[in-house]
């Protein structure tokens, strides 16, 4: 969507009320030092309204690692006057989420008062505003006690994700080269993370009756890439695919080859050695999407020894996994979700049009006396479909469904199994990349995170930047 508007005197004095007069204003009412902090906020958004790109490369630096948690407390002596401002805390990737977005506002701004074009894409809006349509309509279910936190739950879970990841991420992507800095973006941070999780395995970090598995863990309080395996597989599920795109793209040179190929051994490593259960499906389903999509470049008579030689090689892994599914910590784990996939049933049996309501899944939860008797607190929904049915009913279900039809409809659009370079080879990575998280969150809870919506974000992405491209080819031949 486009927007274009002449240069106005008006909105020029709007920027200069912007950038002068409110600051005045603010410093009568707070004291100089936050003054001197609104200001500096207000600087650095200018500055990096002109290098949007680069504030998305941060985006998709920061989006594997969406634990690395901000707190508004560690300025305290900025706020100390605002006790109520200090209990606000927000995984950074979001915090920089907004920071890039009200940038992105002011370069809309700019751009206007040039009389220039303004590039706001709204991709599936069609689809997804049903979706968020069909979550304001689910509080009709929902207990008066409930409604404005279901509220928020909207503005800050399904709106923003959208918003501060799809929209905003495509917005800014306008050319292949900017859609491929972000994808080594956010492999360069997955790769940190396998690296810890290799630590972790020479450390000893996690083990019970002598197992150990790859796992994230703290460094003097930081944790970036959280606690558990489960949330390392998860991004090594996307940057498996993006390694192989640039593997694809680059091995015919040589020393780039054997580089990117290191890189995929090490990555799917480390994958195996989370012990994950959903990480090892869904690479078992991207394997298999992968020879679907290159199925005529793969000859299987000519490389079966390869195929013989990797099944000896992982078959430590499967009987080490074989032998660990077997403990008790795996069998409560299981007793646990497949308890929770029942409530969530039982939930949608109740409302199965629209569902309980957004955002009342935990609080459902924990009217269950047998939940919290055998398993503890109550945790969320550990599947994505389990929880837009329990919450959303069979409206919100349609609805997403029609969302990932579309993009994976415009992503086999541009995809041809006969010519995989171009813009084929990154619809292939687009597929790859969302089947594999979305089938990976029929088994997680981060479906409203950064880890599921960037890799959305760069899959949409994909196929806008080829129809960029055409468009501009078709404006240049006439």
């Amino acid at each position: 969507m486009q927007f274009v508007k002449n240069g106005q005197n008006n909105v020029s004095y709007w920027l200069v009320f912007l950038f002068f007069l409110v600051p005045v204003g603010l410093l009568l009412l707070f004291k100089a030092k936050v003054l001197i902090f609104v200001l500096f906020v207000l600087f650095f958004l200018w500055i990096l309204s002109y290098h949007l790109n680069l504030g998305l490369y941060v985006l998709a630096f920061l989006a594997p690692m969406m634990h690395w948690t901000f707190y508004l407390n560690n300025f305290r002596f900025l706020f100390e006057d605002y006790p109520q401002l200090l209990g606000f805390f927000a995984p950074v990737v979001d915090v920089w989420a907004v920071v890039l977005l009200l940038a992105f506002v002011l370069y809309a701004i700019r751009q206007l008062v040039q009389g220039k074009d303004v590039n706001l894409r709204l991709p599936g809006i069609n689809f997804y505003g049903l979706f968020l349509l069909s979550a304001v309509f689910s509080l009709t279910n929902v207990l008066p006690g409930e409604l404005w936190s279901s509220v928020k739950y909207i503005i800050r879970f399904p709106l923003f994700v959208y918003l501060g990841y799809v929209v905003l991420g495509t917005s800014i992507i306008h050319s292949k080269q900017i859609w491929e800095n972000t994808l080594k973006s956010f492999l360069m941070s997955t790769t940190l993370g396998a690296f810890m999780g290799f630590a972790s395995i020479l450390l000893g970090v996690w083990g019970l009756a002598g197992f150990r598995r790859a796992v994230p863990f703290a460094i003097g309080g930081w944790m970036p890439f959280g606690d558990q395996h489960i949330f390392l597989a998860e991004i090594l599920v996307v940057a498996i695919p993006i390694a192989l795109y640039f593997w694809n793209k680059n091995k015919q040179e040589k020393n780039k080859n054997l580089q990117w190929i290191s890189l995929i051994v090490f990555l799917i490593f480390i994958c195996l050695a989370t012990l994950s259960r959903a990480g090892w499906l869904t690479l078992f389903v991207e394997l298999t999407l992968f020879v679907y999509l290159f199925r005529t470049k793969i000859d299987i008579k000519k490389i079966y020894k390869k195929i013989l030689l990797a099944i000896i090689l992982l078959s430590p892994f499967l009987l080490y996994m074989a032998i660990f599914l077997t403990t008790k910590v795996v069998t409560l784990s299981n007793a646990a979700r497949f308890a929770l996939t029942e409530i969530s049933w039982y939930l949608f049996e109740l409302k199965f049009i629209l569902g309980q309501g957004v955002g009342t899944f935990i609080a459902r939860v924990s009217e269950i006396n047998y939940f919290v008797y055998e398993f503890g607190i109550p945790i969320d929904a550990h599947s994505v479909v389990s929880k837009i049915m329990s919450e959303q009913g069979l409206v919100g279900l349609i609805t997403f469904g029609l969302f990932v039809f579309w993009i994976i409809k415009n992503l086999y659009k541009n995809f041809n199994p006969k010519n995989l370079n171009g813009d084929s080879l990154s619809a292939a990575l687009g597929i790859l990349m969302v089947v594999g998280i979305l089938f990976f969150q029929l088994f997680s809870t981060q479906y409203y995170s950064a880890k599921m919506w960037v890799p959305i974000m760069l899959a949409i992405s994909s196929f806008l930047v080829c129809e960029h491209c055409n468009h501009l080819d078709k404006k240049y031949e006439k």
